[in-house]
């Protein structure tokens, strides 16, 4: 995670508390990143569809 810290030049855990939180940059960078995984995900039940319709015309 310091490497990913590092890599955008921010904070996204608070260590002084326990357990860590997210840092607004945390909580940023997650709601994104899950928006996108989701995006993802799409994406390729989609193609797995459209192969298997593709595959039926055949």
């Amino acid at each position: 995670m310091k490497k990913l810290e590092n890599e955008l030049n921010t904070t996204l855990f608070d260590h002084r508390v326990e357990p860590f939180r997210l840092t607004d940059s945390g909580t940023f960078l997650y709601e994104k990143g899950s928006t996108i995984v989701e995006m993802f995900d799409d994406l390729v039940d989609d193609m797995h569809q459209l192969n298997h319709i593709s595959k039926k015309k055949k």
